[in-house]
């Protein structure tokens, strides 16, 4: 089982190779391409998932929220999640364990490289997020339990 993620511009990276069918989830880390092209990626790049993927935001004043917002509307044949925490670009990465931030990438991917159920009730069960892992704005399309 094989993930790919980046932050910020590696997040393009991550995108580029995310056609290759032994990915099996892309995680985008305060990063999205919206109109723009970078490290080989573009829209195109939307159109060739064919996995999961989250998107991992610092809120409105994260310099990719925009981007990665228009990511998520476009997306339309695979799975996908947006969680916004408002933490800005740098996310909360440097804290003990990545902050809440990377315990919802652990999260994801213990479900979906895994397959732990426990993990997945953070993409089910608003109640679950809000205890746990308050003050995200959460959206989510096509998961299934």
């Amino acid at each position: 089982n094989i993930a790919v993620g980046g932050h910020s511009c590696g997040g393009a990276q991550a995108m580029s190779v995310s056609y290759d069918p032994r990915i099996k989830s892309t995680i985008m880390f305060n990063s999205g391409l919206g109109d723009i092209e970078m490290a080989g990626a573009s829209t195109r790049n939307l159109k060739d998932l064919h996995n999961p993927i989250i998107y991992l935001i610092g809120g409105p004043e994260d310099i990719a929220y925009k981007n990665a917002a228009l990511d998520y509307q476009r997306i339309d044949k695979v799975p996908a999640v947006s969680v916004n925490y408002n933490v800005g670009h740098g996310g909360t990465y440097g804290q003990e364990d990545g902050g809440v931030v990377g315990k919802v990438a652990l999260l994801w991917l213990d479900w979906n490289l895994k397959g732990k159920k426990e993990a997945s009730k953070y993409f089910f069960y608003k109640k679950f997020r809000d205890k746990n892992y308050p003050g995200a704005v959460f959206e989510s399309k096509g998961l299934k339990k």
